[in-house]
């Protein structure tokens, strides 16, 4: 999968010998005259990461966010996905294959800019996953050692298997 972006301002990706716009969220859109898309960094797993950027109808530029495609999915605010109070995500520039999005941030107050780095974190329904095979695998290693104290006291020909 590849990715880049589209002489109108909109990004893609190339996945499968075809090319698939990666669409805006019609609410960007409400009293604006243009929203130009940037990517600038592709994973293995397919997710996007770049910028958005919208233009009055004098060509003035009223704001910039941060912006995350999962999988060639239509693009969202990185902003909705964190919690940030007092800063705003204008530009993810870097994405590796664990996930992790480096992007520039303004703070609300004084305007200063400064990095951030985030980690994704699995959601509880994963969490709950893991631990079920985590128990799954502990019980499993007590019935075995279990039943091999059990075969020691037994015949010699007893065989245990785990």
């Amino acid at each position: 999968m590849t990715f880049g972006d589209v002489d109108d301002g909109s990004a893609a990706v190339w996945q499968d010998g075809q090319l698939h716009e990666l669409a805006v969220p019609p609410h960007w859109a409400e009293g604006q005259v243009e929203t130009r898309v940037r990517s600038a960094a592709i994973n293995e797993a397919g997710t996007v990461v770049g910028y958005a950027e919208a233009y009055s109808a004098e060509h003035q530029r009223l704001n910039s966010r941060a912006i995350v495609s999962l999988d060639g999915a239509p693009l969202q605010d990185l902003n909705e996905l964190v919690n940030l109070p007092g800063k705003t995500l204008i530009r993810a520039d870097a994405l590796n294959d664990a996930g992790q999005i480096v992007a520039v941030g303004q703070d609300a107050v004084d305007g200063t800019y400064g990095l951030f780095l985030m980690t994704p974190v699995p959601e509880p329904a994963t969490w709950s996953f893991v631990l079920t095979g985590l128990l799954g695998l502990s019980l499993r290693s007590r019935l075995c050692r279990a039943i091999a104290i059990e075969a020691e006291g037994a015949d010699e020909r007893a065989v245990v298997s785990c």
